[in-house]
């Protein structure tokens, strides 16, 4: 029985039979193409196609591809035919993706421009950090809406949902926050010098929580999620890598170059609460320390991520779980509803987390993730499962990373 897959780690086409695997020189497929969702994909169907063993001769192939197949085997057990035309679907959406990827050619004045974007970013972040925040401005300004236009018109399923995620909701919150100090500045130099969009304590604030969030978490993500990447030719990677360094490296430049910064710009930064400013409550003990986070880098950090993990979580559990069904029915009537959005959660399921935590957890069969996996109908108590294992990584990011980062220039 032959299956095509695309090898996680070459980005060529293969050709599965059997237990082995065989390479189709003719369909080579260059690595710097792949995307995060393609390679999470393939992976799972080569894994698949590894617990194989039907045989792998012509006959084989001739029965699979049947109306009449009979049974594969996977680990010792029987497939049946709904789980065959499950595989038969996915394998489809592969090479489906492969096309698509294939039509978005490279083109090197992108790539020219990537490469010298990176030069220019370090460059400034060296030489120039006072205007550092300017740069970091300038470039989300730009890439977020194009990106959000490209998850827009994104096929099969709009992925606008993705900017709900905590990590492009806290970019959100940096551009909007340096935005009303410019406006602030504007206004205080050019209408009326008692003009106040952010308040002294509203800033000091606002600044502990927005560096210990860049610090822990977006600053953990870069190391630990395989889709962050340094792709130049393609601007959505490109900007999926920016929104998670970009903010550690501001951090970086208000917290050791505070003097500069308010050298340069004033009427923007005030910074002069730096002193103030510890990453824990310094009296108290443990409990006493619990109930009075609020004021701290890392109280204020957790307050600003629990209040998008309840609204998230709510959101998901009653709204986004059902976006991008396959199986749900127009109430009334015999037709199916068409998805139209996607959402993080469902593709980090489809990826492959599905089975390991249907297996590991639930001890439900291959076969009923596998059709989850189709239908993109998943359980509640997998996202309470996700929820739960962000929240863990999140605060672990925030009291070991960020309280490093904080604490050490080096």
């Amino acid at each position: 029985m032959a299956i095509e897959g695309i090898d996680s780690l070459t980005g060529r086409r293969t050709v599965a039979k059997g237990s082995g695997a065989e390479r189709n020189k003719a369909d080579d497929f260059p690595l710097f193409y792949r995307t995060r969702e393609s390679m999470i994909i393939d992976e799972a169907i080569l894994e698949s196609v590894r617990d194989f063993d039907a045989g792998g001769d012509d006959e084989d192939d001739a029965r699979y591809n049947s109306e009449e197949s009979s049974p594969a085997v996977v680990k010792g057990k029987k497939l049946t035919e709904d789980e065959l035309e499950t595989i038969r679907s996915v394998v489809k959406d592969v090479d489906g993706m492969v096309e698509q990827l294939m039509s978005k050619a490279f083109r090197e004045s992108y790539f020219t421009v990537g490469v010298l974007n990176c030069l220019l970013i370090s460059y400034v972040f060296a030489k120039h950090p006072e205007s550092f925040w300017v740069l970091y401005l300038v470039e989300m300004l730009f890439l977020i809406p194009v990106n959000q236009y490209h998850r827009i018109h994104a096929k099969p399923l709009n992925k606008s949902m993705y900017y709900l995620d905590y990590c492009w909701i806290m970019n959100l919150v940096a551009v909007t926050s340096l935005t009303a100090l410019v406006v602030n500045s504007f206004a205080v130099n050019y209408i009326s010098g008692d003009v106040t969009v952010l308040s002294s304590n509203a800033r000091k604030h606002l600044f502990m929580a927005v560096l210990g969030t860049s610090c822990g978490p977006l600053l953990a993500a870069t190391a630990a999620l395989p889709y962050i990447a340094l792709l130049f030719h393609d601007i959505d990677t490109m900007t999926g890598l920016f929104i998670h360094i970009f903010p550690p490296m501001e951090a970086y430049t208000l917290r050791w170059h505070s003097n500069e910064i308010r050298a340069a710009w004033p009427s923007v930064f005030h910074l002069d609460y730096l002193d103030e400013v510890h990453f824990f409550p310094l009296e108290g003990n443990f409990i006493s320390k619990a109930k009075t986070m609020l004021g701290s880098i890392a109280g204020n950090t957790l307050i600003l991520y629990s209040v998008w993990f309840l609204l998230y979580a709510a959101w998901m559990l009653y709204i986004g779980i059902d976006l991008p069904r396959k199986d749900r029915w127009i109430p009334g009537t015999s037709r199916k509803m068409i998805p139209k959005y996607d959402t993080c959660f469902h593709s980090f399921m489809r990826g492959g987390a599905c089975i390991g935590i249907g297996e590991w957890l639930w001890k439900r069969p291959r076969g009923v993730s596998a059709k989850q996996i189709e239908t993109n109908h998943f359980e509640r108590r997998d996202v309470v499962i996700h929820m739960t294992y962000h929240a863990a990584t999140t605060l672990a990011s925030i009291f070991v990373l960020g309280y490093a980062c904080y604490s050490s220039k080096a």
